[in-house]
């Protein structure tokens, strides 16, 4: 039948399966969102569990996300990155609800659209995201807002430094980022606990919740987390970065496109990994 209706149709077979596809897990036509298109589909409908499936449909329709933003997010699999650290909630109502830190922070943050060297700097760390700042904002989730890099407070007299602060809409307060690349260690807390408290009183909004902080670094042991950052009276979240290392072959591909004359570690533009 799929073949005869493909001849008198003009329709590939492969649209045609995917039709009968869609209707299997459309069969309520108000249940379809006039955002996303046809294509949208067709990539949501290659999304087999239906958790998986609402969860990339709420965050196409929520980001508008390109096709290609939305293929990307599930290469990645953010669903289940993001399942990992939270219990995740699709809502499909008209006015969200404010959501608890817990919800909003993980526990590992792929950066690997940084083409960074396996030895660098906070600075290149920092530099780099702020070259990518709509992939950051994609992986870090929903409700994010940068509002700047390297926020100044003073502290009796001396200057001290936020990697990157943000507002988050969920959870109604300021967040600060603090970039290590270096793994995990017990002063990041203290240094983090201080400039938390000098945001609340000096920086928030009556109406506004307790700033958060979120301490990003090359490795994060739970124990010594847990020791570190237990009964603050401030929310303190520690994640992890990874970044993706190029494979030989890429690295081989890369080299034989350069152009001649550049040397090793220069390059004559920005350039994707």
């Amino acid at each position: 039948m799929i073949q005869g209706l493909a001849v008198d149709l003009g329709i590939s077979q492969r649209n045609l399966y995917y039709m009968v596809e869609f209707y299997r897990a459309y069969p309520i036509l108000q249940t379809v969102a006039a955002e996303l298109s046809w294509t949208h589909y067709v990539e949501l409908l290659r999304v087999e569990e239906a958790p998986a499936r609402a969860f990339y449909e709420a965050q196409t329709r929520r980001h508008s996300w390109s096709v290609r933003q939305l293929r990307q997010e599930i290469s990645d699999e953010l669903y289940e990155r993001t399942l990992s650290t939270q219990d995740m909630v699709v809502s499909t109502a008209s006015f969200l609800t404010p959501i608890e830190p817990e919800q909003a922070f993980r526990e590992v943050y792929d950066f690997d659209f940084l083409c960074l060297p396996t030895e660098h700097s906070e600075r290149e760390l920092e530099e780099a995201l702020m070259r990518q700042v709509e992939k950051l904002l994609l992986e870090l989730g929903p409700d994010f807002a940068l509002l700047a890099r390297q926020q100044k407070l003073v502290i009796d007299g001396q200057l001290h430094f936020i990697d990157l602060l943000f507002y988050h809409r969920g959870l109604q307060c300021l967040v600060l980022v603090d970039l290590k690349v270096v793994p995990f260690d017990s002063a990041f807390v203290g240094n983090m606990n201080k400039s938390l408290n000098w945001f609340r009183e000096n920086y928030r909004y009556e109406w506004e919740r307790d700033p958060i902080g979120l301490i990003i670094c090359r490795h994060a042991g739970q124990e010594e987390v847990h020791y570190a950052t237990g009964r603050l009276d401030n929310r303190i979240f520690v994640a992890e970065y990874r970044v993706r290392l190029p494979s030989e072959e890429e690295l081989a591909t890369h080299l034989h496109q350069a152009s001649p004359g550049v040397e090793p570690g220069e390059t004559e533009g920005e350039e994707e990994c």
